[in-house]
């Protein structure tokens, strides 16, 4: 498959990561990734992804 740098940009692929402490953590390609946190600290928070491009 041909790599093609201009493709990269029409995808959307995120990353998410909880650890055992509660600690979370969020990274996409693209800005326009969001997730939501519910815990007993935080209510329903929704949070833009770190993005690379």
């Amino acid at each position: 498959m041909k790599r093609s740098p201009s493709k990269a940009k029409e995808i959307q692929v995120g990353f998410l990561a909880l650890n055992k402490k509660g600690q979370y953590g969020a990274y996409c390609l693209q800005k326009g990734f969001s997730y939501a946190v519910l815990s007993k600290d935080v209510n329903n928070t929704l949070i833009d992804g770190k993005h690379y491009f």
